[in-house]
């Protein structure tokens, strides 16, 4: 993988350095080689200086450099929920339409999730939640507000999760 900057990418691709080049590299002059590699535009010119460091401190400073420049939780946090609120509308209930709006809804959550309980809560929000059940199609979004009800009923608040469970479930069915 490699890495431009991006905050929605940030986690998957250090998540991925580490597990795939950082582990099996011992050496700090050719964890920071790998690094610069797999980044581009911003992020690489943020970190490319490094290279006349030390090789232990080069390494360690373009880690803390990422870090600073690009890990913010909150501002992935909310560009994650801003994409989601961008998705177009569904006009049709087609499978490959819903799996992709699902895939969508995954990625945030897993994301959102693994960055903690309080960023994973912006997912919650009832807002969020209200404005992706208007991008489904009529139908579903009636369907939704039925779920949502009954969870209401139960004494709980609708979770994201039950609406990413919903229209997964909903995907499978018409993708079927």
């Amino acid at each position: 993988m490699r890495f431009n900057g991006d905050p929605l990418k940030y986690a998957t691709f250090i998540h991925n350095f580490e597990t795939c080049l950082e582990k099996d590299n011992h050496d700090d002059s050719r964890k920071l080689q790998l690094l610069i590699q797999h980044c581009d535009g911003k992020a690489r010119e943020a970190i490319e200086s490094c290279a006349n460091l030390l090789p232990e401190e080069g390494y360690l400073t373009a880690r803390e450099t990422l870090r600073e420049n690009f890990v913010k939780p909150h501002v992935i946090a909310g560009a994650h929920i801003k994409k989601l609120e961008s998705l177009p509308k569904l006009k049709t209930a087609d499978g490959p339409s819903l799996l992709e709006f699902t895939r969508n809804l995954e990625v945030a959550d897993r994301t959102l999730t693994g960055m903690g309980p309080q960023y994973a809560s912006d997912l919650n929000h009832m807002h969020t939640l209200r404005e992706l059940a208007k991008k489904l199609p009529l139908f579903l979004r009636s369907k939704w507000t039925e779920r949502a009800g009954i969870i209401l009923e139960s004494g709980c608040r609708p979770r994201f999760s039950d609406f990413v469970s919903f229209v997964k479930q909903r995907a499978k069915l018409v993708d079927n």
